[in-house]
């Protein structure tokens, strides 16, 4: 993750658009990455003056979208996890209302299991977002 991050900073210094980011992320991962290795994540602009946002995804969870009407996952058409092969990855533009909020979340929340071995699951990210967004 290390030195993905380090590589995400070059980069993006370079590429203009998130599906810009993750194409040239991935060619250099490609090169350089064991085969057994992968990675998955979500790069994404905010601008705030506009309040938009535009986001790519290699293979991660869905951003979740929490609003006045409700929450929903917001599914990428196309992208694979970086360090696959290569692979399209298609851009996601949102505009966020106010009181609007738009979540990124790891799989280790949704995968973390209580005693009995349950996941906590992408419902309940949903509901906890929505119970946050209710209280003072």
């Amino acid at each position: 993750m290390a030195s993905t991050r380090s590589i995400v900073r070059l980069v993006a210094e370079r590429a203009m658009t998130p599906a810009a980011v993750l194409t040239q992320l991935n060619d250099v991962l490609l090169k350089d990455f064991p085969r057994s290795k992968f990675v998955t994540m979500v790069y994404a602009l905010l601008n705030p003056l506009d309040r938009t946002v535009t986001f790519a995804s290699a293979g991660h969870n869905p951003p979740l979208l929490v609003s006045q009407e409700g929450s929903r996952f917001v599914e990428s058409m196309t992208g694979i996890p970086l360090g696959i092969w290569k692979g399209p990855f298609s851009e996601q533009h949102l505009e966020l209302t106010p009181g609007c909020r738009f979540v990124l979340y790891s799989d280790g929340v949704s995968e973390a299991a209580n005693l009995a071995s349950e996941e906590y699951g992408a419902s309940r990210i949903s509901r906890a977002t929505l119970i946050a967004r209710r209280a003072p």
